[in-house]
């Protein structure tokens, strides 16, 4: 679910429910996604809060019903708030935003990251593959490169 005039990257949006569009073709199930980009940009505004409800109701409650037009319980926007501002980062003395505590946590785990990347490249790679659960990192990997006119297979690379 995008609005075209979102800060999120519209045409990674579209390159990704491709793909997904292809997995759920595969597990035999291509009903079940469904890529709805509208004229708006951040939010869920009306439309896209009708197609959220639309997908759980059908996918969640086999409910097949139209939805109804009853806005008789909406919210207002200052109803909504989690607190009496607004906003968590000034409504609470102690609160810390995301890319503050993002922060921390970096610097905690400063000394792990240095304590890893110590290792030989050998040994990271077996720790990257066990990782991820690969059965091997010494297998070629085919990359191909995404433009909007075009794919382009690159070449094997040996790790």
């Amino acid at each position: 679910m995008n609005g075209k005039y979102d800060f999120v990257d519209l045409w990674g949006a579209y390159r990704g429910v491709e793909e997904l569009n292809r997995a759920y073709q595969v597990l035999g199930v291509p009903e079940r996604i469904r890529h709805v980009v509208t004229e708006t940009g951040r939010g869920l505004g009306k439309e896209k809060r009708g197609e959220l409800v639309q997908w759980f109701k059908r996918w969640l409650c086999n409910d097949l019903s139209p939805l109804t037009n009853d806005e008789s319980h909406s919210l207002t926007l200052e109803q909504s708030f989690s607190t009496s501002t607004g906003q968590v980062s000034i409504a609470y003395t102690d609160a810390v935003s995301i890319p503050d505590q993002n922060l921390i946590r970096y610097r905690e785990l400063l000394p792990q990251r240095e304590a890893f990347l110590n290792r030989s490249l050998a040994e990271l790679r077996e720790e990257m593959g066990r990782s991820l659960r690969l059965p091997s990192l010494n297998i070629p990997v085919r990359t191909q490169l995404y433009t909007k006119k075009r794919v382009a297979r690159l070449y094997s690379i040996p790790l």
